[in-house]
């Protein structure tokens, strides 16, 4: 709390107040530079599409917004969140919002404001790990399922999630529903709706290792090293078919049997591969070298689930070594 108007400090009696009483009071001036200017999507969504124009922008704290839980759920019907955006997100962010834990929510979208695709993006926050489904609809049709997104655990900051929803799934109605649907839960925030005719999926490569039975693909590799960092450059290819709460990491191996001496390990931009949209992209992780030993290395890169760390996808590939365990060797590197 910053710029305070006017305070009220009070002598306090503990025996004679009730358990949340306060002996310091105060009322401040919000800073609405900082409240304003805030990032959002698209700017922190990877691979976030040109041409898409808002339709719609519904905060979970509107009275009119249209929420429920489960009757198990004992957290506050809302709650004030201050938070930084996770580090997959493509810029840094700093945002205070009003928002509900729920287990169903249904957007309205105006169908005559839809000019192709929908791409819905919601701001959550995840404490726990758990996972919602998207479903569209409208009054007379029974909802259709378009995907399943997956929700990783990152207590104390924001996840900007998106969804693409094919134009050909949209009921032929003046008004679209779009409902979330969790058996866990999640704490909502904010949902923007974003339309235009999504770009088809061109590989222009061929795989040179694939994942989920093709669901996505690595099509190229370019490794730069120095005398103490490695920066390697990967190109994919993902469909609407991803799935699953992975994590990626590239590892750096004396023995491929023992702990690797050097690795990076994170979400790559767009967090999980389960919730990334469909099309190519390229991504650049940077691996300290500094504290190995001259000579040479096994580099090695593989997907793992977070929740079960022993859960690794298994690629298949023409060109590269695969191990039973998921992972990926891409060869040998030397460092002097």
């Amino acid at each position: 709390y910053d710029n305070a108007l006017a305070e009220f400090p009070v002598d306090l009696q503990p025996h004679l107040n009730v358990a949340l009483a306060a002996d310091y009071q105060a009322i401040y001036q919000p800073d609405w530079e900082r409240l304003l200017n805030r990032s959002h999507p698209p700017a922190t969504v990877a691979n976030f599409p040109d041409g898409f124009s808002l339709v719609s922008e519904t905060s979970v704290a509107d009275p009119s917004h249209v929420w429920s839980r489960s009757g198990d759920v004992t957290s506050f019907p809302s709650v004030v969140q201050q938070f930084a955006c996770a580090d997959y997100l493509l810029v840094p962010c700093d945002d205070l919002q009003t928002g509900r834990f729920v287990n169903w929510e249904r957007l309205t979208v105006d169908r005559s404001a839809v000019s192709g695709d929908l791409l819905l993006v919601t701001r959550l926050h995840a404490e726990h790990p758990s996972q919602l489904e998207v479903w569209v609809g409208a009054s007379d049709t029974q909802p259709q399922y378009v995907a399943t997104r997956v929700l990783p655990a990152i207590p104390g900051r924001w996840q900007d999630i998106p969804t693409l929803i094919p134009a050909e799934q949209l009921p032929d109605s003046n008004t679209v529903f779009v409902e979330l649907r969790s058996t866990t839960g999640y704490e909502s925030y904010t949902h923007w709706v974003y339309t235009d005719a999504y770009p088809q999926t061109n590989a222009t490569n061929a795989a040179i290792a694939t994942y989920q039975d093709g669901a996505f693909l690595l099509t190229d590799v370019a490794i730069n090293s120095s005398t103490d960092q490695l920066g390697i450059t990967f190109d994919w290819t993902s469909t609407t078919a991803v799935k699953g709460d992975l994590r990626f990491f590239v590892h750096v191996y004396d023995d491929l049997n023992q702990p690797p001496v050097a690795q990076w390990d994170g979400y790559l931009p767009g967090g999980p591969v389960g919730n990334w949209l469909p099309g190519t992209r390229r991504d650049t992780v940077m691996v300290n070298l500094h504290e190995l030993t001259a000579g040479s290395h096994t580099l090695a890169i593989g997907f793992y689930d977070p929740n079960d760390p022993q859960q690794r996808p298994v690629p298949t590939s023409d060109h590269y070594d695969v191990l039973p365990d998921g992972r990926l060797i891409l060869g040998e590197i030397v460092t002097e």
